[in-house]
This record gives structure tokens, sequence and C-alpha cells, in this order.
């Protein structure tokens, strides 16, 4: 092991104390800790090499004294597998990282009792988890865990992760700004003059007209650039199929006139051959293809949640060419940035009832809550992918910092990594440790280690002004007989609002002649006053007292 600092162990020494309860009976007896075992059932991401022989996994091993016996399961394939597991009564100790909806909670939880309640050995075995809740005391604190019998069945991932509040992100080509004399713009009207520039001036000097004005995608992360553009003219997420909230009522916006005006704007753009068909219809990998198109980049402009959405090289030449805008403002004088304000979320570790000691399942997975395990998560092995800070090194605000990291994100690491289990299953990746990341105030801000910065730095500047944090529906828990109702019928609005965003878009349905056939359709075919009163029945339930 390095030698690590004073202050690195002084650190080091604070984070084990959280752990007390569990660490010191481990060390106290080596031969007791042979006889801790788990059987968890992990939803393993691709990047993941082997859950069994990760490096993150033997340290956690280390430092807890229980041994895990990973049953691994791609991604791609856990909720199939999970409803299997659930439904016939054959069940591990622990499921990690397996996504247990909110239907399977009130069903398998509330219901039937196969995922136990946690409360107590919340209150006796996870102080780590008890202290990470304390910064959403405002908005309900452990309560936000709780289902709708009270209790709580599930631990939470907890991730305010800044930037992503605010991921919905336009990036623009800074080479072709400047190789046609353009200002950033302001207003929809002079995004739209930029587009027209770029789509008539040929900025990407190869003498074709083969640049793409405004383009993205229907798979990547915040990469649908449609989207992004309904901010100039309401408060409205086309991510949560026009949902909100207006004071306290639960709304949907998908009639609203201003939507109907937004839609006309989006029309114009894809009418002028400014708006990208491919959108609407391409994957994330098509709009990388286009990027980073060997001759010449083809794309002006277009959204993402960062830079490695629309390219493939973080911090190579393609990525550096895109700078980030601010929302625009509309005719209206609208200007608002999309918002996910954060509230932890649960479903990634629960105990079934299968498991024969439930106390030493809530020990280990109290350990994962300190900012040590965080940054093993996260990055890999202390010494190796990460230290702690040192004197003079400073945070995103110019704070002293927490932790530096010795591998930048995305750099070289390979495809799949076997030392960290990057963001999976639960941990405390608070605010203060985000922040706390060591910066150097002088960093390229378009390369590798200038990323996270970057995107704190611009969600700070150009977006947080603009959030429509108050108009945004928080996460909301059902009853199994809520579900039940709500269930069949989201999903068919959810399909039915991106066909008719589509259609009115490109112009398939008028938006003189067939708007009214879709407000009717709202209302008599997808039955949304229905959905929106048991929606408010929850979000009463939920956030009526807080």
């Amino acid at each position: 092991m390095m030698k690590m600092k004073a202050k690195s162990s002084r650190a080091l020494a604070a984070l084990l104390a959280l752990c007390l309860p569990l660490s010191l009976p481990v060390a106290a007896n080596a031969e007791e800790s042979d006889e801790k075992v788990l059987h968890v059932v992990v939803g393993k991401p691709s990047v993941v090499e082997d859950m069994n022989t990760n490096e993150t996994s033997m340290w956690l091993e280390e430092i807890t004294g229980i041994h895990v016996e990973y049953e691994q399961i791609p991604l791609e394939n856990i909720n199939e597998k999970v409803a299997m597991m659930l439904a016939g009564g054959e069940l591990p100790d622990v499921f990690l990282n397996c996504g247990i909806t909110a239907a399977q909670m009130a069903q398998y939880g509330v219901e039937d009792q196969y995922l136990i309640q946690l409360d107590d050995l919340i209150d006796e075995y996870a102080p780590n988890l008890i202290k990470a809740m304390e910064p959403f005391e405002k908005q309900g604190g452990m309560n936000l865990l709780r289902e709708v019998d009270g209790h709580i069945y599930s631990l939470p991932e907890i991730n305010p992760c800044f930037h992503c509040t605010r991921a919905l992100k336009m990036w623009i080509n800074d080479e072709w700004m400047k190789t046609l004399g353009l200002e950033y713009p302001t207003t929809t009207e002079e995004f739209k003059e930029m587009l027209i520039a770029f789509r008539d001036g040929d900025p990407n000097g190869n003498g074709l007209k083969d640049e793409i004005p405004l383009s993205g995608d229907i798979d990547g992360w915040y990469a649908q650039a449609a989207y992004f553009l309904l901010g100039s003219f309401l408060p409205m997420s086309a991510y949560s199929q026009g949902f909100g909230l207006d004071g306290n009522t639960v709304v949907n916006l998908s009639t609203d006139e201003r939507f109907r005006e937004a839609l006309a704007y989006l029309n114009d753009l894809y009418n002028e051959g400014l708006l990208d068909p491919g959108t609407l219809t391409q994957t994330d990998d098509q709009l990388r293809k286009l990027v980073d198109n060997p001759d010449a980049p083809l794309i002006g402009a277009t959204t993402a949640g960062y830079g490695g959405v629309f390219t493939s090289e973080i911090g190579g030449d393609r990525y550096k060419l895109y700078r980030p805008l601010a929302p625009l403002k509309g005719p209206e004088g609208v200007q608002y940035a999309y918002s996910a304000p954060y509230t932890p979320s649960t479903g990634n570790f629960v105990i079934t009832k299968d498991c024969a000691d439930p106390a030493l399942a809530m020990q280990w997975a109290n350990a994962l809550y300190t900012d040590e395990a965080c940054s093993t998560i996260f990055n890999g092995v202390e010494g190796k992918a990460w230290r702690f800070a040192e004197d003079g090194e400073v945070g995103f605000e110019g704070q002293p910092a927490l932790w530096t990291a010795l591998i930048a994100y995305g750099g070289d690491v390979g495809s799949t990594r076997n030392d960290c289990w990057t963001q999976m299953g639960i941990y405390n990746f608070s605010a203060e440790w985000r922040a706390g990341q060591t910066v150097d105030p002088n960093v390229d801000l378009y390369s590798a280690d200038g990323m996270e910065f970057l995107l704190y730095k611009t969600t700070k500047e150009l977006y947080d002004p603009y959030n429509m944090d108050e108009f945004a529906l928080p996460a909301l828990k059902l009853t199994e007989d809520e579900n039940f109702m709500v269930s069949p019928l989201r999903t068919e609005w959810n399909n039915y609002f991106s066909e008719m965003f589509f259609n009115f878009v490109t112009g398939a349905w008028n938006l003189d002649s067939d708007w009214e056939n879709h407000v009717n359709n709202v209302e008599n075919i997808y039955s949304m006053s229905q959905m929106t009163e048991t929606y408010q029945t929850a979000y009463d339930r939920q956030y009526g007292s807080n």
C-alpha cells in the first residue's frame, strides 16, 4: 500500500470511524470474517469486467470482512431476470443495481413482503446512510425513501450531480462560428439566423453543401435537440411527456397553446432544412459518425449532457470544437433551462426475505456511503486511480479540495474496467464530494481532465440561472392499485406523445387543422385527467406536508 501523507491518514481515520460498528469487530476477530458471506444478484454494467475479481469488490471485502458472491446479470437482461426471480421465489440475500421498479416494490415489498422492511436495520446499522440523507431534510429526508405503507424497502443511490440536473445542454461548433464571423445567439430568432448561416455558408470549407445545421438523436444522454428549444416557449419537459407542476397542482402541458407555438417554431426549422430529420430518429452512434466524419465535421449544433455523447473521444479534436450555449429567449421573453431537480432514487439495493443475516447485509451496505467508498467506486483504488487531496489543492468553488483523480474520466482505461464500479449500485456522490474534486484553475476545460469542471462551470453560469425546478414533477411512489390503473395508460400516452411530437414537427400533422383533434385525443382516448388525478393523489401523499 502506498504511504499516505499525514493529512490523508487523518482523513482516512475519520472516514473509517463512521463504520466502527462494522469494522472494529471484524478486525478484532479475523476468524469470524470467514463466515460472513452474502449472495448478491447484481446488474453488471458492460464497462465492468467481473464483479467477483474487481479491485473495488476486493477492497470492500478487505474493509468490511464480508465476502460477497456476486451472481452477475447483464443490464440488458436485468428486468426480465429479476422479475422471474421475484415471481418464482428463488431469492438471493440482496439485489444490487437491479433497478427494482416502483411497481415491483409495491407488489413484492409492501404487499408480498418478499423484500423486507429496512427501517429498524437502518436505525441500528446504517449511520453513514442516515448522515448522507441529512442534506435532503427540507425535501423530506428519510421519508423520501418510504413506500406507500410508510416503510423503507430499498436503500438509495445518492448522486446530486449538479450538471445532471440541467443536462439538456446545447453545443455549438465554435470553429464554424469563427469561420463565418458569427456571434453566439441569445434568442430563437438569432438562433435560426445562425443555422441558416451554417446551411448556406460552407463553414467546413469543403465546397459541398453537406453541413447539417442542427442535429441530435433519440437515445443519447439528453441528445434530443428539439426538446431544448421548448424552454424558449414554456416550462415544459418533453422527457416527462409534458407532465409537470403548476404550484402544487399536477398538470400536463401537451395541449397548452405555448406548446403549440413551440411546435410551430420547430416545424419552421424543419421545413427550412435547419433541423436534421435524424434528430427525431437516429441513434447516438449515428450522430457521433456525423461529428467524427473524417473529411470534415458535419454538425453545427447539437445537444447532449456532455461531449462524449456526440463525439467518440473526450478531449479529442472534434470534442474541442463545440462550446456550450445558454438557453435562448423566445418571442415572448421566455427562457428556461430543462431541469430535473434531484431526489435520491431507490430500487438499487433491497434485502430479501431469504437473507439469513439482514444485519450483515445492512452493515455491508452502510460501508458504501463514505467519501472513501465513493471515490473508490467511481475511480478505482486509492493510490492508483485517486488520492486524498493535499494542502493547497482546490475544488470547483476554490475551496480546499477533498480528493484528486489520478486517471482522467474517459482516459486511458480501455473499453472495460476491473478496478472500479463506475456509477453502479448504491453510494453517496454528495454535492460536497463532487465539488471537492481537485481542479487546476488553469486546466484546459476542453481536455479530458477538464470535463467535470467544464460541466460544473457551464451549468452554474449558463443554465442554473434559468432553471425551472418549481415546474418539475418529482418522482412519485404509487400503490399497487394505482400502478395497476395508471401504468397501461401511461405506456400508451408515452408512445402517443412521441408520435405526436414527431408528426407536428415534421408537418405530417398540420398545426392548424390537426391541433384540435390532438387536444380531444389527450382526454378522450388517453384519459389525461385520470392520470393527473392519480399523480396528484401520490404527490399530496408524499409532499403535501413537506
